[in-house]
This record gives C-alpha cells, sequence and structure tokens, in this order.
C-alpha cells in the first residue's frame, strides 16, 4: 500500500473517527478495513505504541465480524465502545432485533382541528404515552415501537 500510516501517528481521536465514519449511514465495514490496512507495524518490535493494542483489539473484532463469529449487532456494540461514553450513549443499538422508529411532529393547534385516524396508535397495541397524546406534543419526539 503506498500510503501507509505510521502507527506511531496513530491517536485514539483518529480511530474514534473512523469509527464514527463506519457507523454514519449504517455500518460500512470498508471504512475500517481499508484503515487497518493502512497501518504500518514496523518497528512495534522495539517500542509498542499503546494505540496498538486498540489497533489489534479492533483487528480482531473485524476478523470475528467477517469470518460469522460475531453478529453484526455484537460487532456495532464493540465498535461503539471505543467512542467515548457520551457519544456511545447518544446512539440506540439493539442485540440484533429490529425497531420502527416513528418521529411525531405535531402542532397543538394543527391536531385540535384533524379527525382521529386509526393510524395514529403504535402497531404494538401499547397506549400512547400521555406526553405524545394528540394535541399535547408540542416538539419532535420519538416512539419506539
Amino acid at each position: 500500500m503506498a500510503n501507509l500510516l505510521p502507527i506511531t501517528s496513530v491517536r485514539r481521536k483518529h480511530l474514534q473517527d473512523v469509527v464514527r465514519q463506519s457507523l454514519r449511514a449504517g455500518l460500512n465495514i470498508d471504512i475500517l478495513d481499508d484503515f487497518l490496512a493502512s497501518i504500518d507495524w514496523s518497528g512495534t518490535h522495539q517500542h509498542r505504541p499503546a494505540i496498538a493494542d486498540d489497533l489489534g483489539q479492533l483487528e480482531a473484532w473485524n476478523s470475528e465480524y467477517s469470518e460469522g463469529r460475531l453478529t453484526e449487532s455484537r460487532y456495532v456494540a464493540r465498535l461503539l465502545s471505543v467512542l467515548p461514553p457520551r457519544e456511545r450513549n447518544r446512539r440506540l443499538h439493539l442485540h440484533g432485533g429490529k425497531v420502527l422508529i416513528t418521529v411525531v411532529r405535531r402542532g397543538v393547534a394543527a391536531q385540535q382541528s384533524q379527525p382521529a385516524r386509526s393510524g395514529d396508535q403504535p402497531q404494538t397495541g401499547s397506549r400512547i404515552p400521555p406526553g405524545l397524546e394528540r394535541g399535547v406534543s408540542k416538539s419532535d419526539s420519538v416512539l419506539v415501537a
């Protein structure tokens, strides 16, 4: 590879940026593959930088996922562990399940003039939380069914 990145120049922030890019629109494993392939490990037998352990762990997860020993959900969960806790907690993560997210954008005045529609009820048959009842919500909210 022509543009190798010396391992001594790789910082945790760089690793986090690559993980963010790979998760930006779903999982893009090619971004991780390209990044890992671009690392020049020469000289690590004399002095092993602290980031080497993180890169080694990322390579192990990448291999496990590529070989089918990790589900996509578990792989993404491990990738998220590279990010700072505050950022990690803002992401929705499910262990292999699917979720339907409905964004409800309703103004009080608009809802009072519209007739009730059966499609507004959650598909699970559960009640709509009080903060999302017709005519009550004044800002964007997310229902997870």
